[in-house]
């Protein structure tokens, strides 16, 4: 059974693109590219291809398909499968009761 996975405030990458928005943990992407500080890019600046290719393998369709990177701050939500790979894609808030009535209204409360 799918149990709610939460975590505390941290940083993440939001990556928008053709393939909706998606959320992968900072710790987990190399930041090769020093000259981004983590504020919002999009393909408007000359920094946003290397900053792309950075977090390309994190995103559906890959890197083509991204449109914009920042970094920000909130609580992270999912659903997971314990012991198993199974898992939900992040959600990101401001709080951690808007993580839990958010995965409470997608999926339900298991009882």
């Amino acid at each position: 059974m799918m149990q709610q996975e939460i975590i505390g405030s941290t940083e993440w990458i939001r990556i928008d693109g053709t393939n909706g928005t998606f959320f992968v943990l900072l710790e987990f992407v190399s930041r090769d590219s020093a000259t981004w500080n983590g504020e919002y890019l999009d393909r408007d600046d000359e920094r946003f291809g290397a900053i792309r290719e950075d977090v390309g393998d994190y995103y559906e369709g890959g890197a083509s398909c991204i449109e914009s990177v920042e970094i920000i701050e909130g609580f992270g939500g999912r659903l997971s499968m314990p012991g198993y790979m199974d898992c939900t894609d992040w959600i990101v808030a401001d709080t951690a009761e808007e993580i839990q009535d958010t995965l409470d209204d997608m999926y339900g409360e298991d009882e």
